[in-house]
């Protein structure tokens, strides 16, 4: 089984799409994948093979985008029913997908939001991930995403 993961930031397939194809994934997780482009990424991904598709937070508002689970196997949405909803919902993403031979395995996609333009949304996001992963105990699972981990760390002192 061979993963891919990108953040397209907003972009269109394009050449993007090419790449992806050349890599030959089983199972694609994109972050960032606006509202309108969405069907175009998910033609290109069918294209490919990966006829199986999902995304997050397909009624939510408050983002222009969302994440997008595309796989050559059966997939099934699974993050219905979370505890605490996330401040983004369309921002975390959670499949189950069908791989032959192997079972089922869970597979996470995050774009969880910086942290200077959302302050505590980021650290809530971060939190309500956690939890989905420890909800997910008896299955394999799989997280990717963009964490939008800071560009610099600093020494203290």
């Amino acid at each position: 089984m061979l993963l891919l993961s990108w953040n397209v930031n907003r972009r269109r397939p394009g050449d993007r799409a090419a790449k992806i194809e050349s890599v030959g994934p089983d199972i694609v997780t994109l972050q960032e994948v606006t509202r309108n482009l969405a069907d175009e990424w998910v033609d290109h991904l069918k294209d490919m093979g990966l006829g199986h598709y999902y995304r997050s937070g397909e009624n939510a508002l408050a983002l222009s985008h969302h994440c997008l689970v595309a796989s050559r196997w059966k997939l099934a949405p699974n993050d219905i029913g979370r505890p605490r909803e996330a401040p983004y919902p369309e921002s975390l993403g959670r499949v189950t997908v069908s791989v032959p031979g192997e079972g089922d395995i869970d597979v996470f996609t995050a774009h969880i939001p910086n942290g200077s333009g959302n302050g505590w949304r980021k650290i809530d996001t971060f939190h309500v991930l956690a939890a989905e992963l420890r909800r997910a105990i008896d299955s394999p699972r799989i997280l990717t995403g963009d964490f939008n981990e800071p560009k610099l760390f600093q020494k203290p002192g």
